[in-house]
């Protein structure tokens, strides 16, 4: 395995602090994205349980989830308007829109690949939501994550996956050789993806940035608790700082 790892800055991680400043639009949304997470949460442990009958405020926020979904399909066809980006992994069990369940149609931007890994193509995807004025961009990473699995054991044990090969090597750049767990270096593929962005020389993306009109955000869905955790700067920069040596 070949790992170039990403040059990382001091200039770089400024960037990447200012863009991760949250706007209070920003702040908004992703108060929306965490108590969308809750609803879900909460939904699953009284749906999808033993219990014969959910609790009345569940039934409540359940119903009042479904309404949340509904919208004037005929007026979201003549143009989108994302209110976030969502830059995910493609594995079934992490579909942005049920895990945060108060996203309706046109609310969000998904750009999904295995790893969640911001590629020439991821990013410049990326433009789109950018050039609609999106207040934020989320990079959603996960536990249990098939293409981190990959690269785990491939610095744990030489197991090679062919089929995963180009996948693998990029994940590989984003965390130093001694992280050899699969949810570490989901934690470190997050970060590097944020600092790429906040670093992009993509005109319409630094555009969006610089106007303080978008911002970065970051993200772990736990397989496990269901539960959505948000990764702030320090976090971040500990990471990266790691990567950098």
């Amino acid at each position: 395995m070949t790992e170039n790892k990403i040059a990382i800055t001091e200039d770089g991680l400024k960037n990447l602090q200012k863009y991760m400043e949250l706007s209070p639009e920003a702040a908004n949304m992703q108060k929306e994205l965490a108590v969308g997470n809750e609803i879900f949460q909460e939904n699953l442990g009284e749906y999808f349980s033993d219990k014969p009958e959910p609790s009345p405020e569940a039934a409540k926020r359940f119903k009042e989830f479904k309404a949340n979904l509904r919208v004037n399909s005929q007026e979201a066809a003549l143009h989108q308007e994302p209110k976030v980006a969502v830059v995910g992994c493609s594995d079934s069990r992490v579909t942005p829109h049920i895990i945060f369940s108060r996203l309706a149609l046109n609310d969000t931007f998904s750009v999904l690949n295995a790893g969640n890994i911001l590629s020439p193509v991821a990013l410049e995807s990326l433009n789109v939501p950018a050039s609609h004025s999106t207040t934020l961009i989320l990079f959603l990473g996960h536990t249990n994550c098939g293409a981190m699995n990959a690269c785990a054991k491939e610095r744990t044990s030489q197991q090679k996956n062919e089929n995963m090969a180009i996948i693998v090597e990029e994940i590989a750049k984003s965390a130093p050789a001694d992280v050899k767990t699969a949810d570490e270096l989901a934690q470190f593929n997050v970060a590097m993806d944020m600092y790429k962005f906040a670093n992009s020389d993509n005109d319409g993306i630094k555009k969006a940035l610089e106007s303080g009109v978008t911002k970065i955000s970051g993200a772990i869905y736990n397989m496990n608790d269901f539960k959505v955790t948000f990764m702030d700067y320090i976090t971040a920069a500990s990471l990266l700082n790691k990567v950098r040596g």
